[in-house]
C-alpha cells in the first residue's frame, strides 16, 4: 500500500516520508485512531515506505520486492496482531492470529477493503456466533515480544 492510496492524513504522510528520508525513524511508532479514519492503511503506508528500495515523491515505488511483499501482508519484518477465536475450540487450546487460517483471512479482509474495515467486520468474517468474542491471549503476548526480540 503506497501513501497514495491512503485517503487524507497528507500533512502526516509528509512527516513520515521526511523522517525516513532524513533517517531520523522512531524506534517505535503508534498508530491509533476511530474506526474508519485510515489509522491501518497508513501503518502499511509506511511500512512499505521504510522497507522500499526506489522511494520516489515522497511514496514508495510499489514494484520493488519489498514493496510487492508488504502490499500482500507477507513480508517477513511486517508483523500483525489482532483478536481472534473460533467455533469448536478444545479446552485449553490457544488459539494465536498468527495461524494460517486467521492470517489468510486477514489479508483477504485487508485486500477487499484495501485496510478500512472496523472490528465487527473482523469478527464477521471469524464467523464467531453471538457468544465467542475475538481476544489476543497471554501467549500471544508472549510470542510478541518474543518476535520482537529478533534483528
Amino acid at each position: 500500500m503506497k501513501f497514495s492510496d491512503v485517503i487524507g492524513h497528507t500533512a502526516l504522510k509528509e512527516h513520515l516520508a521526511r523522517s525516513v528520508d532524513s533517517g531520523r525513524i522512531s524506534h517505535a511508532q503508534l498508530f491509533t485512531g476511530i474506526a474508519g479514519a485510515g489509522t491501518l492503511p497508513l501503518a502499511v503506508a509506511y511500512a512499505q515506505y521504510i522497507h522500499c528500495r526506489n522511494r520516489q515523491n515522497g511514496d514508495s515505488c510499489g514494484v520493488c520486492p519489498s514493496c510487492q511483499q508488504i502490499a500482500q501482508l507477507s513480508h517477513p519484518d511486517l508483523h500483525f496482531v489482532f483478536p481472534v477465536n473460533k467455533q469448536g475450540k478444545k479446552s485449553g487450546e490457544v488459539v494465536l492470529s498468527t495461524a494460517r487460517e486467521f492470517t489468510d483471512k486477514w489479508r483477504e479482509i485487508f485486500s477487499s477493503s484495501g485496510g478500512y474495515f472496523d472490528a465487527q467486520q473482523w469478527f464477521e468474517s471469524l464467523n464467531l456466533g453471538k457468544t465467542l468474542k475475538g481476544m489476543i491471549t497471554a501467549k500471544e503476548a508472549e510470542e510478541v515480544i518474543r518476535r520482537l526480540g529478533f534483528k
